[in-house]
């Protein structure tokens, strides 16, 4: 008997054993798919997948209706920061604007108001107002003899002494006309302002100490019977300003209906004392 030989009684039994092998190899996915419907029977498998699939749609019907509010909340709040933005934006261009109209009624010399500034308040103004014309007297002589330079840096004192009689409530809506002529209006006794102008504008200028004395001629007119009218009371303040130029300067005139250059040097000079003020004197 040789050394490997299976002995006969053996055969039959090795015979159908391998039968059974082939038989299970043959039938092993039947036998898989069997173990694995048992399994899950054993386990609830199929009500477990169910409830997951259902669970995905949810979390997927969720999820998309949680994109939605998101994205909503992402375009109003995108929106909102448009908004500000553009106010923001608004905010600044009139801002700007009304810096820029702010420069358009400023002069640059005195830092008064110009004439459009004045022209302006001019129509606001109502009954009981007097306008108040101002223009230095022979102010050509000291550009002649010092030069430009110096004459604007009188043009900014007198602005500087105009405004601290504003301030005290005297006159309103102090401007400069141009050149060496100023305007203001005043609803107080306009002799009595007009006297306060001249002081302070003959006073001496301590910051120009070798400056001759500066004095000024004022026209007054009063605004009571041309409301409407820009050009009435300007002539008028204009033809009362002349007058006063023709008496010598240093003084005022008022322009009065139906007489047009009715005013009383002698009642200025009387408020003058009456004020405990320097007298004003004609010209230079």
């Amino acid at each position: 008997m040789g050394k490997n030989r299976v002995p006969r009684y053996l055969t039959p039994f090795l015979r159908k054993t391998g039968a059974a092998k082939a038989w299970v190899w043959r039938s092993s996915p039947f036998l898989i798919a069997l173990a694995a419907s048992a399994l899950c029977l054993s386990f609830d498998v199929a009500d477990t997948l169910h409830d997951g699939l259902t669970r995905l749609e949810q979390y997927k019907a969720d999820e998309v209706a949680l994109s939605i509010v998101l994205f909503a909340l992402a375009s109003l709040y995108a929106m909102g920061r448009r908004q500000s933005a553009l106010e923001a934006r608004l905010r600044e261009r009139a801002v700007v604007e009304i810096e820029a109209d702010k420069l358009t009624r400023i002069d640059d010399l005195t830092g008064l108001g110009n004439r459009r500034a004045f022209m302006q308040a001019l129509k606001d103004a109502e009954i009981g107002f007097y306008l108040i014309m101002i223009d230095l007297d022979q102010f050509h002589t000291i550009n002649d003899w010092s030069g430009h330079l110096l004459g604007d840096k009188v043009l900014a004192e007198v602005g500087d002494r105009l405004s601290r009689i504003e301030e005290a409530g005297d006159i309103r809506a102090v401007a400069r006309l141009g050149g060496d002529q100023f305007g203001c209006l005043t609803i107080r006794d306009p002799d009595r302002v007009a006297a306060r102008i001249l002081t302070a504008i003959s006073e001496p200028m301590a910051r120009l100490p070798d400056m001759p004395r500066v004095t000024a001629s004022i026209g007054i007119a009063p605004l009571g019977h041309h409301l409407g009218s820009l050009d009435s009371p300007l002539r008028d303040a204009d033809h009362a300003l002349v007058a006063a130029k023709r008496a010598g300067g240093n003084t005022a005139r008022q322009f009065d209906k139906p007489v047009p250059f009715n005013c009383d040097h002698v009642k200025i000079e009387g408020l003058v004392a009456e004020e405990g003020l320097e007298p004003p004197t004609r010209g230079l």
